[in-house]
């Protein structure tokens, strides 16, 4: 059981932002995950694992889900390149605060048992946990 509670901020991750500028699901997924991740819209690798904050990822879907799901790169390549239109919505993210009382122990499987609740809507569920080593601001990140 799990005490405590949780502020979560949700937001569209768009092709392009009101200022016109260019977004992109796998270089959202690189930062929350922590991982350097071929970006195959400018044949780039991503460079994000320089990142120390990340304790944790894992990416969970629904039982039907192809295989190719659960590898980060194919995933959110895949959904980069799908998406044709300049106002297409790639992703939603949502962000939420571990408050304090809710011991690190505990972290990984309550962000589990939440992304659970958009898996079994259908959707993929990519999920990174960020703590600087200040326990001030613990938080999750769930991309669908």
């Amino acid at each position: 059981m799990h005490s405590g509670s949780i502020h979560c901020h949700v937001k569209n991750i768009t092709r392009r932002d009101r200022y016109g500028k260019a977004h992109f699901a796998l270089l959202k997924a690189a930062y929350n995950s922590g991982q350097d991740l071929w970006f195959a819209g400018e044949e780039r690798q991503s460079k994000f694992s320089f990142r120390q904050d990340v304790v944790f990822t894992d990416i969970l879907g629904p039982p039907d889900a192809p295989d190719w799901t659960k590898d980060r790169t194919q995933l959110w390549n895949k959904v980069d390149t799908s998406a044709k239109r300049k106002d297409s919505r790639l992703a939603k993210e949502i962000r939420c605060s571990i408050t304090y009382g809710i011991p690190p122990d505990q972290w990984s499987a309550m962000a589990k048992d939440y992304a659970q609740l958009f898996t079994a809507m259908g959707c993929v569920a990519d999920i990174a946990i960020h703590e600087d080593g200040t326990g001030i601001h613990p938080h999750i990140h769930v991309l669908l």
